[in-house]
Formats: structure tokens, C-alpha cells, sequence
């Protein structure tokens, strides 16, 4: 499990079932810090945060993942915030386009 990665998601669209492997996956690699961005998405936040309280108890507990949704932000703007978020891995961000 990668917990340490920060991942940036750009949305097109809606949060649907065929879009659900990308956040099962998503989650079992887990992350630090999740930025969604685009249209909807909220529907994308709230689905990986149901996903995150399902997670068996086997996870590591004090692992707070966090998730946040902007429906508008450029990606410089996420860029940004994801570097200024405190971790252990030089800044590696992975950006993710649905």
C-alpha cells in the first residue's frame, strides 16, 4: 500500500458504477491526500469517502486519508495545494484525468 502518494483526480463527468473500479483501486492503494476537481465532483468525493468507511479494520487506523472536492480550480491552483501538503515523499503527485 502506497499510502504516502497524493493524487490529483480531473473529472469530466458525474461519479457512475463503471467508474468504480478506478476508486476501489484507488483506495486499496490508499493515499494521503485525494484532490477532485471538475464537474460533479462531489459525487466523486462522496463515493471514495463511503468506500474509505467500508475499508476492513485490517487498515492501519490512524491513517486519515484526506478528500476534497472543487468543482472549479485550475491545475496549477491543485498542483499548489498538493504540494504544500506536508509528506514524506519529495512532492510526488500523481494526477489522474476521467
Amino acid at each position: 500500500m502506497s499510502i504516502n502518494q497524493k493524487i490529483i483526480l480531473l473529472t469530466s463527468h458525474e461519479y457512475s458504477s463503471p467508474d468504480k473500479p478506478l476508486l476501489v483501486k484507488l483506495v486499496q492503494e490508499g493515499f494521503d491526500l485525494l484532490l477532485i476537481a471538475g464537474k460533479n465532483a462531489r459525487s466523486w468525493e462522496k463515493m471514495v469517502d463511503a468506500m474509505i468507511m467500508q475499508q476492513p479494520s485490517s487498515h492501519d487506523p490512524a491513517h486519515k486519508p484526506c478528500v476534497i472536492s472543487f468543482n472549479q480550480s485550475t491545475i496549477s491552483q491543485l498542483i499548489g495545494m498538493a504540494m504544500n501538503c506536508p509528506d514524506k515523499n519529495n512532492h510526488n503527485i500523481r494526477m489522474i484525468k476521467t
